[in-house]
């Protein structure tokens, strides 16, 4: 209702984009998972199945380097091959709505008739007709808005749950552990089927794996954990890391999105100073650098460049030193962080942060909990 002219008009808003986990982002884009799970790369994916560890992963960041660059030409750091291709193409709504238009889907329930009596085998909520689009399992609902097609970022990667990811994979291969490293016997033998790495190799004689350059010594485990312990931060910046650390296994406990988001942006950089290989120390180093620079609410535009080109470099390091398992959906959707805050801008407009909180919000009006 417009006050000044005392009369009523129709208000529009538009949807900018969507923003959800990985999980939800198959959900509302309509594509499937599998081994073109990216949702900038689609067909120009490049993953690999490990056999040993029965999980896809997404290596091949060299495409993105330069053609004359030196990591493209080295095959025992990475995958075994040479890197020849050309990075990834750029999708827009125009060429991803060609893909998706003839799709036809059926909802409901599958049965099948057993003569007297029908037997419900569940529900299913999808059922494509057209089996030549393989990577879409339905065409989403949004493509109804006029808009959705112009585009060219239609769901957002959320940097939230992105960091989070990342920093339980990361503190867990480098604290070694049990249950969310990268690094075990299974991953070792998969770097034998990719013929690289050959010290890196289990011997089926000892039932301990080789010290590979990203394993901590109980020494610098103790020195990280005891950093962590002694982190004294203004009231509301994080949790108390000193509760997040454990005294006696010399590990970190479940930590929150929060705390994941302070320890992979400032604190981490700074309790690895003096452990670890340089060349691996500034790697992981770099990699929170960038996460730190690329969380600001203000970013230099002319820097975004330079920034990306050194992110891709970060990638292939951390391809190189840590096992291939370590590569996972997660760590490869970091390389698009860049491209998203070009279309999008900072990241801070495009993540779950206030949404959460605001749920949060919501639930202390909840009764019935």
């Amino acid at each position: 209702f417009d006050w000044y002219k005392q009369e009523r008009f129709p208000l529009r808003g538009m949807l900018f984009c969507t923003i959800s986990d990985i999980p939800a982002h198959h959900c509302l884009s309509g594509q499937c998972k599998g081994d073109q799970d990216c949702f900038h790369c689609l067909e120009d994916t490049g993953s690999l199945w490990l056999n040993n560890s029965k999980k896809q992963v997404y290596l091949r960041h060299r495409r993105f380097l330069p053609q004359s660059h030196a990591y493209r030409k080295m095959k025992q750091q990475f995958d075994g091959t040479k890197e020849t291709s050309l990075a990834p193409r750029h999708f827009n709504g125009k060429y991803v709505y060609n893909q998706v238009k003839d799709i036809n889907i059926t909802f409901g329930e599958k049965s099948i008739n057993l003569g007297e009596k029908s037997t419900i085998l569940g529900k299913r909520k999808w059922t494509v007709e057209n089996d030549d689009k393989k990577r879409w399992k339905k065409k989403s609902i949004f493509w109804e808005l006029p808009y959705w097609i112009y585009l060219d970022v239609r769901h957002s990667i959320d940097a939230m749950h992105l960091k989070k990811n990342v920093c339980e994979s990361l503190l867990g291969t480098l604290m070694n552990n049990r249950n969310k490293t990268k690094d075990h016997e299974r991953a070792r033998a998969d770097l034998e089927d990719l013929d690289i790495r050959p010290e890196l190799y289990p011997d089926g004689n000892s039932a301990q794996l080789p010290t590979s350059c990203i394993n901590l010594s109980k020494e610098e485990k103790k020195q990280l954990c005891d950093f962590f312990r002694s982190v004294k931060v203004a009231s509301g910046y994080s949790s108390n890391i000193k509760s997040l650390v454990s005294p006696n296994e010399q590990k970190m406990l479940h930590m929150k999105a929060h705390d994941c988001d302070v320890m992979i942006t400032t604190m981490l950089a700074v309790g690895i100073r003096n452990i670890l290989p340089e060349k691996v120390r500034l790697a992981i180093m770099s990699l929170c650098f960038f996460f730190n620079t690329i969380s600001h609410k203000v970013i230099d535009e002319r820097a975004l460049d330079d920034l990306e080109k050194n992110l891709f470099e970060i990638m292939c390091l951390l391809e190189a030193y840590f096992p291939p398992s370590f590569v996972d959906i997660s760590l490869h959707l970091t390389t698009h962080l860049v491209k998203e805050t070009r279309y999008l801008g900072t990241v801070f407009l495009h993540h779950m942060y206030p949404y959460e909180r605001f749920m949060s919000v919501l639930n202390k009006y909840t009764k019935n909990r």
